[in-house]
């Protein structure tokens, strides 16, 4: 019989195949073992995507009906590391303290089942609004006309000036400053009068009418009321704005 001794390459390769064939069927034994744990560890944790589809629920829910259709709301992501126990009495979603129903904000989701966890997730809140802009550079001396505007869906959710949505409001309206084209018209852009600027004022009665011209002192709209100093005989009164720089008074009422 011939013995092989430790040094012996035939019993080296030997040793080594084994070995290799050893720890390569216990690696696909591990993994085998290893699935149903890993799917059953899986059902015991909550959906990342459930908790971020509920807090995006909540907040499209609290958002006026007007707005839903103009809203645009984004959830942040979660870590996919984040493990939460399953829920088992339904998810919650409420708005933190100091928290915020527009613009950059953050959302809380609660689980109040027997284990009971919390967890608070960033998301975006922007509204838009179909609006009216200039098409053109514009100076307080132009008067606008349709050719002069454009309507376009701009965000507005953090505009603190109310957006001109009725064009009728500011047909034959002027610039109260210089405008750029592209800029949006808020209710406080224009004027039908504006101050400083010449007026005329018809004065009327039953058997006459007087035409006086005067300087208008306060910005007006049509129909509202202006205080107008006579050019003349500098006495102020007021009068109804009847259209572009344009004022009528019944002389019964004056001043």
């Amino acid at each position: 019989m011939k013995l092989i001794n430790d040094s012996d390459p035939e019993k080296l390769a030997l040793t080594r195949q084994f070995t290799d064939n050893s720890m390569f069927f216990l690696m696909i034994l591990l993994l085998i073992i290893s699935l149903p744990l890993t799917a059953k560890n899986a059902e015991n944790y909550q959906s990342l995507e459930e908790i971020r589809q509920a807090a995006k629920k909540f907040l499209e829910e609290k958002q006026p009906s007007a707005d839903i259709a103009s809203t645009e709301i984004t959830v942040g992501h979660i870590d996919p590391r984040t493990r939460l126990q399953l829920c088992d009495n339904g998810l919650v979603a409420f708005l933190p303290s100091g928290s915020r129903l527009k613009g950059k904000t953050t959302v809380g989701v609660r689980c109040n089942g027997k284990q009971s966890w919390k967890l608070f997730l960033s998301a975006k809140i922007e509204r838009y609004q179909h609006v009216w802009v200039t098409t053109r550079n514009l100076r307080p001396s132009d008067i606008l006309t349709k050719s002069d505007l454009t309507r376009q869906r701009v965000l507005t959710t953090n505009m603190r000036k109310i957006p001109v949505e009725d064009i009728a409001l500011i047909m034959n309206t002027s610039p109260k400053r210089s405008m750029r084209s592209g800029s949006v018209i808020f209710q406080d852009s224009v004027c039908m009068v504006c101050k400083g600027q010449k007026v005329s004022v018809s004065a009327n009665s039953q058997f006459i009418t007087i035409n006086v011209d005067g300087m208008a002192l306060n910005d007006a709209a049509l129909g509202e009321t202006a205080q107008v100093r006579n050019s003349k005989s500098k006495r102020i009164f007021g009068a109804i704005v009847t259209g572009k720089n344009q004022l009528s008074v019944n002389l019964a009422g004056t001043n």
